[in-house]
């Protein structure tokens, strides 16, 4: 007789939080892309990562606009997805 395994899963959750440099900035007046410079390191290898954030916010877009590039930041938020 086969035994029952129950696994719990953890919420899921589509937050995210990056810590890294911003390196670019462009948009358009509806939305802001910062560009960021993320690494991490896995078993002594380190490996550099920019992904896209994009901001749609009136008030979070001001607060790219007064951040300069190359300037460590710590952005919080969460993922959205679209069907083409």
């Amino acid at each position: 007789m086969a035994d029952i395994v129950v696994k719990t899963h953890k919420k899921d959750e589509n937050k995210f939080h990056f810590c890294g440099v911003m390196v670019g900035k462009s948009g358009t007046a509806a939305t802001r892309t910062v560009t960021m410079r993320v690494a991490t390191k896995h078993n002594n290898k380190l490996y550099i990562n920019h992904p896209f954030i994009l901001a749609f916010d009136q008030n979070v877009q001001e607060k790219v606009e007064t951040i300069p590039l190359r300037v460590p930041v710590i952005v919080d938020g969460y993922i959205t997805s679209r069907k083409p």
